[in-house]
């Protein structure tokens, strides 16, 4: 992982409030992905946190027999992913597709195949559809139930003669509209995106995180009080003003990002040169990160007068570095 990972105390406590490591990156504000996801497991192997409590899928064995059964029964491989209950994705279709391949199993009856018939229309009578909506907690599971292929196309089907009947989607699926006042008033009372996701009852995970970015960004919702600054480039948010940004936080916040202080001290003229032996920021011909020094040892305190940019070195060697004599003025 990068520079900017989160400190072992603060992976800690996200991998103790989730249930799988992509819970994880969502609580620290990540973006989930197969090599971040890969990254992230070995760090908290290395730190060895305990992970016990993960939520585990027991590995499914697809024998010939299995497949031979879905296959039968299905017009193409994302229904056999249906039938065999596993969440359609590239990697799964691949998957699935070379098991078929390698146990020479007939799929001459898919109907996406050259020369095939499209697949027969969806016709359900209210009967059917009310028995299936009944107490389901998902579209899926609602597919499954009328024993219908999860695709798009079944989706719409399903929904437009619910529609003709008169019925109702259950409640618990629909998508949840998030209004102005629904998200100020979560992101007034929480301390992150994870925080917010959590009082409004969204899933915990990616998709929400976005959502709440852009519904953040749309409405221009103050979310200067979190414990970590917001990046995503599904928001566009401007910079922070630096006047807004070089002032002293109240206590309990989270300190403010190097880079932010740093992009805040040069917006209003402060040089990017070691106060203290005047190197810039390049370093034989490398690029050189000048870190942000608070003279009296207080990392809330970010007014100007208190700040200024050390190469690393000389930082190393004031009195506050790293949280020594904090309180006390620095050299």
């Amino acid at each position: 992982m990068s520079n900017s990972d989160p400190a072992p105390e603060e992976l800690a406590r996200c991998v103790s409030q989730a249930r799988s490591v992509t819970e994880v990156l969502s609580l620290l504000g990540l973006g989930s992905s197969g090599g971040r996801r890969a990254s992230l497991q070995r760090r908290i192997a290395a730190l060895g946190i305990d992970t016990s409590h993960f939520r585990r899928t027991p590995r499914s064995k697809y024998t010939i027999e299995r497949l031979s059964a879905a296959v039968a029964v299905s017009t193409s491989v994302n229904e056999v992913l249906d039938r065999l209950e596993i969440p359609r994705s590239g990697g799964a279709h691949s998957h699935i597709s070379r098991r078929i391949k390698a146990f020479g199993i007939d799929i001459s009856h898919f109907s996406h195949l050259p020369g095939r018939r499209p697949a027969a229309p969806l016709e359900f009578d209210r009967e059917a559809l009310e028995a299936a909506v009944q107490g389901a907690r998902s579209m899926r599971e609602i597919l499954r139930r009328l024993g219908a292929a999860e695709s798009g196309r079944a989706r719409e089907e399903v929904r437009r003669q619910l529609r003709s009947f008169g019925l109702d989607e259950p409640s618990g699926f629909r998508r949840v509209r998030l209004g102005a006042e629904e998200v100020e008033a979560a992101a007034r009372e929480s301390r992150s995106v994870a925080s917010m996701m959590r009082r409004l009852d969204l899933p915990v995970g990616e998709t929400s995180r976005r959502r709440l970015l852009r519904c953040i960004a749309r409405y221009a919702i103050d979310t200067s009080h979190f414990d970590r600054e917001l990046t995503s480039s599904v928001m566009g948010i401007p910079r922070r003003d630096p006047a807004a940004v070089l002032v002293r936080r109240p206590d309990g916040t989270g300190r403010t990002p190097g880079r932010v202080l740093r992009r805040a001290l040069s917006e209003i003229g402060v040089p990017a040169d070691c106060a203290k032996c005047g190197v810039g920021d390049s370093w034989q011909g490398e690029p050189l990160t000048l870190e942000v020094d608070h003279l009296n040892g207080d990392p809330l305190d970010n007014r100007r007068e208190n700040l200024r940019l050390l190469c690393p070195n000389c930082h190393s060697q004031t009195a506050t570095f790293a949280g020594r004599n904090r309180g006390r003025s620095g050299a």
